[in-house]
């Protein structure tokens, strides 16, 4: 997986934690006070689970990990905290600590889809990882990166039929959506869809 591919990944991820943070409070102040703030200046106002989230969200892992380790001294109880870390880990393909901070993090809140969807990526089982990408989509049925990622395991594990079912769901989900319509027809075997200015109106 190249670095822009694991970048979109982190990115859907950080918007899940986004909502989580709102009820853990985190960062210890506010986000108005830091709206017009430098990045190095947001570093500096920020929680060390502030800080591990804006390195996380610049690629800067290794520093995201080691301010996400040094908030759990303080709130070892806090599932975002192990979110972000395991999105660091994975980023950086440490799969095994990344599973281990994702399973933590399901624990403590067993009802983060994203978190499901992290570890069934890290998952060297496919059968395991395919019952996390379901329950990821049982949490969050709207998902269209918890589709894809689905759909993707059926084909890993020779079950064709039912990726294209995926594949299917996908496109009906959002038909508008371009990058959506080129992966539904990547996958059910079908030529990618005509730009809109291209289309032929019969």
């Amino acid at each position: 997986m190249n670095k822009e591919t694991r970048i979109a990944i982190v990115v859907v991820g950080l918007i899940g934690v986004a909502a989580m943070f709102v009820f853990y409070k985190c960062l210890s102040a506010s986000s108005t006070s830091q709206a017009c703030l430098s990045f190095e200046e947001r570093l500096l106002v920020a929680s060390p689970f502030g800080k591990s989230m804006i390195l996380c969200s610049a690629t800067q892992w290794t520093d995201a990990i080691r301010f996400a380790t040094k908030a759990m001294k303080k709130e070892p109880d806090n599932p975002a905290l192990y979110y972000v870390r395991g999105e660091a880990y994975r980023c950086l393909e440490r799969y095994g600590e990344a599973e281990q901070d994702f399973t933590k993090c399901i624990e403590l809140a067993p009802d983060f889809a994203n978190a499901y969807q992290g570890r069934a990526f890290c998952r060297s089982d496919q059968a395991q990882a395919i019952l996390d990408e379901k329950k990821a989509i049982e949490l969050a049925p709207t998902s269209e990166v918890c589709r894809v990622y689905l759909a993707r395991s059926y084909e890993r594990t020779g079950q064709p039929e039912q990726a294209k079912e995926e594949w299917k769901k996908l496109l009906d989900m959002n038909p508008d959506n371009p990058n959506e319509r080129n992966f539904a027809a990547k996958g059910l075997g079908l030529p990618p869809p005509q730009p809109e200015g291209m289309r032929i109106v019969p």
